[in-house]
């Protein structure tokens, strides 16, 4: 073939794929402006109880969103909430859309991707059963354009907001997916922490709940008291730590919803622990199953008491829920006031310091027992501030790891009080960090305490 030949068959072939790709980018019919108008089929519905969403001719595999009590539902897919900022971006629509009426004409239809074969539906409802049918073209208009009609209706209206977002699909094309996911509420535990009557934490191989804690009104204030259920703990409760727990949990969600399959073992017949929230008298019971990497142990099933659904919820969330009532007791639990202070001792295995106070012609002094120079104001501040941060790190309910004989002590007397012990055990084996068992003398109950808190008593004083 001569090379002018060739020259020609290139300059054909790029023409041609020009044409192509003009045709293939072609942009929306550009149709003059008519009107710039609110949409009436919107905005006169004032409350919208229930939408039924899908794709062209698929209203089998509808999105139904219904409201019930003043609380958004998927109705298509077990009542589950939804996602509130979504909602109320889709309602939104409804009541703020206004844009330009681009075309009348039925055979433009396709291209907006508006017809009803192509076109996303919306069917809405209000509570006294007044219904609007709207439809949404697949087709964007720029950045964030979109296309609206009524159906039954070939007037399509352009509207500058991005009226896909809104329902979860972000892609300008006709086969775009349209999911329940986007509007699923992933929270899976949801209340008025002001409602709550009682909360507990059920470990299953421990006999005893790890928490306990019920509200009592009291009869001469009228005002709520929380306690532990529990009668033999060793230190008292904290209303604010409880408060702040219920703030802390509340609206706690997934990463994702998974459909429980009979066949499948989620731990959910066997679980570890669970959680029950009990408000308005009316018990709301969470199951925590099992790992879904074993290795990783970094996210859990959980499920609601009952529920066809089952949450992936990661350790760290579980974590933050999974205490015992240790994390509700005051800070300073042994109620140590520095000028009630009688005497304190701090004994370990090779020493004993016993602090305590003489009467001087100056006044009272601390002295260390056996000693005759007294202590400074600073230097016994600091032994009772030490104790007063004495802390608790969680419970002990398997005394099998509790050696038989403690190995350090401390006491305190304050005026108008007995004295309390403190004894503390080997640290535990086989611990990545070392920690001791305690527990204040007489008690049944046994707690740990940290390397840290262990050092700042008997190494230190």
């Amino acid at each position: 073939m001569k090379v002018k030949q060739l020259i020609i068959l290139g300059i054909i072939v790029v023409i041609l794929g020009a044409v192509l790709i003009m045709k293939k980018h072609r942009p929306v019919r550009e149709v003059e402006v008519q009107e710039y108008a609110a949409f009436d089929f919107l905005s006169s519905l004032e409350e919208i109880s229930r939408l039924t969403i899908y794709k062209g001719e698929g209203q089998s595999d509808s999105i139904i969103l219904a409201k019930v009590k003043d609380k958004w539902l998927l109705e298509s897919f077990y009542n589950v909430g939804v996602r509130k900022e979504r909602m109320d971006a889709l309602l939104e629509m409804f009541t703020t859309s206004k844009g330009e009426l681009r075309s009348r004409s039925k055979s433009n239809l396709p291209d907006f991707w508006i017809d009803d074969k192509r076109g996303l539906h919306i069917e809405v409802q209000t509570p006294d059963n007044q219904k609007s049918h709207i439809i949404v073209g697949l087709k964007k208009a720029g950045y964030r354009g979109g296309f609206i009609r009524e159906s039954g209706s070939a007037s399509t209206y352009l509207v500058d907001d991005n009226i896909l977002s809104k329902f979860g699909i972000w892609e300008d094309k006709e086969n775009a997916e349209l999911k329940s996911d986007f509007f699923l509420d992933l929270v899976f535990l949801d209340f008025d922490a002001n409602n709550v009557i009682s909360f507990s934490v059920n470990r299953i191989d421990d006999d005893n709940a790890a928490v306990g804690v019920y509200s009592s009104t009291d009869e001469n204030s009228g005002q709520r008291r929380w306690m532990f259920k529990r009668k033999d703990l060793p230190f008292d409760i904290d209303a604010a730590k409880v408060k702040k727990y219920l703030k802390d949990i509340r609206k706690k969600s997934g990463s994702e919803i998974v459909v429980v399959d009979p066949a499948t073992d989620y731990g959910f017949s066997n679980p570890e622990w669970e959680l029950t929230v009990e408000v308005n008298q009316s018990p709301k019971r969470i199951i925590v199953g099992k790992f879904l990497n074993e290795e990783a142990k970094q996210q859990r099933y959980l499920q609601v008491a009952g529920a066809p659904i089952a949450y992936v919820v990661s350790s760290h969330v579980l974590d933050m829920i999974n205490k015992d009532d240790s994390y509700f007791f005051i800070d300073n639990p042994l109620r140590i006031e520095s000028e009630r202070v009688e005497y304190l001792t701090v004994e370990t295995q090779e020493k004993k310091n016993k602090f305590l106070q003489r009467e001087e012609e100056s006044g009272k002094k601390w002295f260390l027992e056996g000693q005759n120079e007294s202590l400074s104001d600073d230097q016994i501040n600091k032994v009772i501030d030490v104790l007063k941060k004495f802390k608790v790190e969680e419970l002990m309910f398997d005394e099998k790891e509790v050696g038989k004989k403690s190995i350090s002590q401390f006491s305190i007397k304050q005026q108008g009080k007995e004295e309390v012990f403190i004894d503390v055990y080997p640290p535990v084996e086989g611990q990545s960090v070392k920690i001791y068992p305690a527990q204040r003398r007489g008690d049944a109950v046994y707690f740990v305490i940290s390397e840290q808190t262990y050092q700042d008593i008997f190494a230190n004083l």
